[in-house]
C-alpha cells in the first residue's frame, strides 16, 4: 500500500511539474519543488518494493511490533501468551493476566501461515512442548 500511494504522488507532483515548470512566472519555483518530491517518492517505492518494512520481529523469548494494539504495543514474551486464535482474519494473542494483543493479518500478504506455523513453533519452543516421536 505504501509503494501504491508513493506511486500516486510520484505522478500527481510529475504532472504538476510539467505544468508550471515552463511559466515565466514565479510559480516556476512551484514546479521545481514538485520534480523535487516527485523523485523522493519514486526513491521511497522503489526502496518500499525492493525491501518491505519489518511488521513483526519473532525470536525464541518473544515477539515485537511497531503496530500497536488496543492497549499498545504488540509486543511481549511467549511466556505470557496463553493462547493464540485467528478470527475475522486479525491474529489474536490472548495473555496470562487477561488481557488481548490484535494485529490483522492483512499486514503479512501471502506469508499468513509461515507466521501462524512459526509462532506454533516458537510457543512449543518457549513452553518445553517436543513433537512426539515413536
Amino acid at each position: 500500500m505504501t509503494v501504491g500511494i508513493c506511486l500516486v504522488v510520484a505522478a500527481f507532483t510529475t504532472f504538476l511539474a510539467f505544468v508550471l515548470m515552463p511559466l515565466d512566472t514565479a510559480v516556476r519555483y512551484v514546479g521545481y519543488a514538485a520534480g523535487v518530491v516527485a523523485a523522493v517518492a519514486i526513491v521511497l517505492a522503489s526502496q518500499y518494493s525492493f525491501r518491505p518494512p519489518v511488521v513483526l520481529r519473532l525470536d525464541d523469548d518473544g515477539y515485537r511490533s511497531r503496530t500497536r494494539s488496543a492497549r499498545g504495543l504488540f509486543s511481549g514474551r511467549w511466556l505470557d501468551v496463553e493462547d493464540v486464535t485467528v478470527a475475522d482474519d486479525v491474529l489474536v494473542f490472548r495473555l496470562v493476566g487477561g488481557g488481548e494483543q490484535r494485529m490483522p493479518l492483512a499486514f503479512f500478504g501471502r506469508d499468513k501461515m509461515r507466521l501462524l506455523r512459526d509462532i506454533n513453533e516458537r510457543l512449543n519452543a518457549a513452553n518445553g512442548y517436543r513433537r512426539f516421536e515413536a
